[in-house]
């Protein structure tokens, strides 16, 4: 059923893969191979949302004959369908009741106030992934019972609704709204202290005494300390609220890779991380070590990058590294294994393997100090074998792997064979053989997972590798063990 949601199609010499009703487990890395030549491109998936209500109802006061607003702002991915109730009955458009919606705000508009509107009024918000409710009370005052006064009375400002705490998403619009009452009032709009005027971003606007300052577009410098200020002769008084921008929690999307490295050499433990407004710390063994000179800790923002190098590897490295990362939102953590072998632990073929490479350096490249990336390092030397393939036993029907560390610079080009003959690497779909490969740095991986293994698999499998100053060869043995007679 997934595969048919994928479709494969080529147009003279462009390839296209088109994905049917995309789902969040497709998210992910999509690699095209044409021979030995590769490109990737990566699938991101917004996560599904529940709604959820960011702006709640409030009870409302409202004279008989008036209009009546309950006002809402609901957020959730997909956007969520609004449904209003009154006592437990859908509201549906009418004379009586309107239902506006602009962007992420949700208005119920009662009209012409009446004794028998007053009750509950309920919103719901659906979509695919939940249900949220929230619910406020209309109280309705008759005129003819309030008396007339006989002259106009000065009174002091005073605020009877005060501002609300908005959030909102970045290029959206955000409004605070203040309801005051007082003679011959003026109002003043401010943010983080500095006066707003009205322009094209800042729009004012008052009725019946409610005061309301939208902010058309906001960003993240539109984020702050809003204050309304009300004055008269009579005194003054004043409310604030805070705008802050909406953002979802970090998400990892490439995790780091556990690492083995000998001691006195660079490593680079890298992550890809997604999100806004990040703060990324970097543990090793629980203790953090973002600030600590002997680690370079970086993130790029705009990739989502993040990478820590320890520059001279000690032995009392090795255990976990951890990625830590968090906004407002959330955050989101990834972690690994380090492995520093000291050199005196190695065996003769590591210590021959690291000799090599340090007769190649010389005294002014190991005082070349690296820094971002590591890949930058220019010292070029010929394949050499850092982890040989090891002689395997598998069992008819499982499947077997070879594995070879390679260390060369430039990139080695590969081939495996066995027996003699070439195997691949190939990459064709269904093939007995698969072949997989990560570089970092000077350090190659590359291996061979034989599928499914047959008495005719057992044999000798090499790797031949080379670069322009050089090659290498490695082989292990494949022995097969039968399955034996079955049982009736």
């Amino acid at each position: 059923m997934m595969m048919k949601r994928f479709k494969y199609s080529t147009v003279d010499l462009t390839h296209k893969l088109s994905i049917d009703e995309v789902e969040f487990n497709d998210a992910g890395e999509y690699i095209f191979q044409a021979g030995t030549q590769k490109a990737t491109a990566y699938l991101y998936v917004q996560p599904p949302e529940a709604p959820k209500f960011v702006q709640e109802l409030r009870n409302c006061i409202v004279i008989a004959g008036d209009t009546a607003k309950f006002t809402v702002r609901a957020t959730g991915r997909p956007a969520p369908e609004v449904t209003w109730y009154k006592e437990g009955i859908t509201v549906t458009p009418s004379f009586k009741y309107k239902i506006l919606n602009d962007e992420d705000q949700y208005t119920l508009a009662v009209v012409e106030v009446e004794a028998t509107d007053a009750g509950e009024y309920t919103c719901e918000a659906t979509n695919e992934n939940g249900t949220f409710r929230t619910t406020a009370t209309l109280q309705v005052d008759n005129k003819a019972e309030m008396p007339e006064p006989s002259a106009p009375i000065a009174s002091a400002p005073a605020i009877v609704e005060p501002m609300q705490d908005f959030i909102t998403r970045e290029g959206q619009s955000a409004r605070f709204q203040c309801k005051v009452v007082g003679t011959n009032i003026k109002v003043i709009w401010s943010r983080d202290g500095k006066r707003i005027k009205p322009s094209r971003y800042f729009k004012m606007s008052e009725f019946n005494g409610v005061h309301q300052l939208e902010v058309t577009e906001a960003y993240p410098e539109d984020e702050g300390v809003y204050k309304i200020t009300v004055s008269s002769d009579q005194g003054e008084v004043s409310c604030s609220a805070t705008l802050k921008l909406d953002i979802d929690p970090p998400r990892v999307i490439e995790p780091l890779q556990p690492a083995h490295v000998i001691e006195g050499s660079a490593v680079k433990m890298d992550c890809v991380i997604e999100g806004e407004q990040l703060v990324v710390r970097w543990f090793n063994k629980g203790h953090d070590v973002t600030d600590n000179p002997q680690y370079k800790c970086k993130w790029e923002e705009a990739s989502g990058h993040c990478w820590m190098i320890i520059m001279d590897c000690k032995k009392k490295d090795t255990g976990e590294i951890r990625c830590h990362v968090s906004n407002f939102a959330g955050e989101a953590v990834c972690s690994t294994d380090l492995l520093v072998t000291g050199k005196s632990d190695l065996d003769e073929n590591r210590k021959q393997y690291l000799s090599q490479i340090e007769m190649q350096l010389s005294e002014k490249q190991k005082e070349y100090e690296i820094s971002f990336p590591v890949e930058d390092v220019k010292t070029e030397f010929s394949p050499m074998i850092a982890e040989p393939a090891e002689s395997t036993m598998a069992k008819e029907g499982n499947d077997a792997k070879f594995q070879v560390r390679l260390a060369s610079l430039p990139e080695p080009e590969v081939a495996w064979y066995k027996d003699g003959k070439i195997i691949g690497p190939s990459g064709f779909p269904g093939n007995k053989f698969q072949f997989y490969y990560e570089s970092r740095a000077h350090s190659h991986t590359r291996g061979v997972v034989v599928s499914g293994v047959r008495p005719e698999d057992a044999g000798k499998y090499e790797l031949k590798a080379w670069n322009k100053l050089g090659q290498v060869a490695c082989a292990a043995t494949l022995k097969v063990q039968g399955m034996g007679r079955r049982r009736n």
